[in-house]
């Protein structure tokens, strides 16, 4: 197992030398389109609240072509006025148990008070995630950002529960008060530098990525490094492990390619492994396949964490979803994959 990782890291380290890219809240539209996030996010890094070349993207690119042009005569603007501008993500579950539950109710907020300059928030019904100012420079080449956000780090794949969310804890909640700097340096390449301090830990985090086209192909690749503070007592790197991540991702015609490798704890302890696969049947219709693994000790044969993912991602009308999904999962110690199914409905607008 430990030379099968090693093979998968040396790949992703030969496809981040050989390319260098960019994020959006579906990753692989980057590769896909060879675009940085903040040509569709307000947040320079991706996720979150969209522009408005972001929302027009999602009206007329994301959805089934035939209700588009139905529905695009009464499509509005997300601006509420010259200075104001909203959005929001709404998901819900329903399981195999025939149960609903809400994974997400966020509302989108951007206020301009001067020019390049806006306050941004994120309000769900349980608290305020986002409350940011964020400052853009020099035709938005760079940007100065503080106040509450989520951290820049990794692929940040959509799925909550990927253990390259889960591990390195950047759960769907988890936002932080601190400070970013970055920019798009050496010709679109997006370098940031943040800064957090949560419960007295002093954290710093390194991310870089690029996006863009070697002939027919779209490409995505990056890495983060997270170095956390060693604080005392029986967890010293309580809430915040140390991390690294490389990833990238490679589009073809229909086709796209996306991974992630992981390294978390001060010894490297916990390795974590994620790859996509996504073909675009007509515009409206994805379907995709993921595998997910972790191994919470690599130095030692404890067993391994595992799932697989299946997926049809279909917008029928612009800024709907329908996604059902059915998941093979090994947690460690067991010797058979059980099953799960759900669909969820998203709503992001």
């Amino acid at each position: 197992m430990k030379t099968q990782f090693r093979l998968l890291a040396l790949c992703a380290s030969l496809l981040l030398l050989l390319t260098s890219l960019s994020l959006y809240s579906l990753p692989r539209l980057a590769a896909e389109r060879g675009a940085p996030c903040i040509r569709c996010h307000v947040n320079p890094n991706g996720g979150g609240m969209r522009n408005e070349f972001g929302h027009a993207t999602a009206c007329n690119d994301l959805c089934l072509q035939q209700t588009k042009k139905y529905l695009e005569p009464f499509r509005s603007s997300p601006k509420l006025t010259d200075y104001v501008t909203y959005g929001l993500d709404y998901r819900m579950l329903y399981d195999k148990d025939l149960s609903f539950f809400r994974m997400q109710t966020d509302f989108y907020l951007s206020l301009e008070l001067l020019k390049h300059t806006t306050f941004n928030f994120t309000v769900s019904p349980a608290n305020m995630k986002d409350s940011y100012l964020l400052l853009k420079l020099k035709d938005d080449r760079y940007w100065f950002k503080v106040g509450r956000f989520y951290p820049a780090f990794g692929l940040r794949d959509p799925d909550h529960k990927a253990y390259v969310r889960t591990v390195p804890q950047l759960g769907s909640e988890q936002t932080l008060d601190g400070v970013s700097v970055g920019g798009n340096f050496f010709n679109g390449s997006n370098i940031t530098l943040e800064f957090y301090q949560p419960d007295k830990q002093k954290i710093v985090t390194f991310h870089s990525f690029r996006a863009g086209y070697l002939g027919p192909f779209g490409f995505l690749t990056g890495i983060s490094w997270r170095q956390s503070q060693d604080m005392q007592g029986n967890n010293p790197y309580r809430g915040f492990p140390i991390a690294k991540s490389f990833f990238g991702g490679l589009s073809y015609d229909r086709l796209t390619a996306l991974g992630e490798v992981q390294a978390v704890g001060k010894g490297n302890e916990q390795r974590v492994f994620y790859a996509q696969l996504g073909a675009n049947i007509i515009d409206g219709l994805q379907l995709l396949t993921e595998y997910n693994f972790h191994d919470p000790d690599w130095a030692h044969k404890t067993g391994s964490n595992q799932f697989y993912r299946f997926s049809c991602e279909f917008f029928p009308v612009p800024f709907v979803e329908i996604r059902p999904s059915a998941t093979l999962e090994k947690p460690r110690g067991q010797s058979k994959f059980t099953s799960k199914y759900f669909v969820q409905l998203h709503v992001n607008y």
